[in-house]
């Protein structure tokens, strides 16, 4: 009986060191080559992993008219991307997810190779959106900078060289 106690009492133990041990690399240490996923297996990470611009935002559109939006993808594989919006600003989160805006664009998810897409939507109402372009390249997602379009009543009149209303007669009132 006080043999079975102490073999009882040695796997314990053993038991409880296994589960103990680091699973990682020992500090300090350095890992393996090639089993850092921010190595590139060859020649340009950047273009392997996929990158995506917006290209055309317009900074205006009128109640009821659409907002076109274009964006680039580069990248090699297959990509599948779309437009997100919302009416707040997520500008400063460094890795948004889906969940982080509140729309997509209604083609919401375009196919195929790198390339150039187009979308559009509309609004009827005054107000401020912020979109960015995802893709999924490969199986990397990446996403635009964030771009912001105001939805008005009337536009803006575009800012010209000179203004008639100026005196330039050089006189002082």
């Amino acid at each position: 009986m006080k043999n079975s106690w102490l073999f009882v009492l040695a796997v314990a133990l053993m038991l409880v060191a296994g589960c103990s041990a680091p699973s990682g690399p020992a500090p300090g240490s350095s890992p393996a080559p090639g089993s850092n996923p921010s190595e590139g297996s060859g020649s340009n990470p950047a273009m392997a992993e996929g990158h995506v611009e917006l290209t055309d935002v317009p900074s205006e559109v009128l109640i009821g008219k659409p907002v076109m939006l274009k964006w680039r993808v580069t990248g090699d594989g297959d990509v599948k991307t779309a437009v997100v919006y919302s009416t707040k600003s997520h500008a400063d989160v460094d890795e948004p997810t889906m969940m982080t805006y509140q729309s997509s664009s209604p083609k919401v998810a375009l196919t195929g190779t790198a390339g150039d897409f187009e979308t559009s939507f509309q609004f009827d109402e005054p107000i401020k959106v912020y979109v960015r372009a995802y893709a999924i390249v490969g199986d990397k997602t990446v996403w635009s900078d964030e771009g912001v379009v105001t939805i008005v009543t009337k536009m803006s009149a575009p800012a010209t060289a000179t203004d008639s209303s100026a005196d330039t007669s050089g006189s002082t009132y």
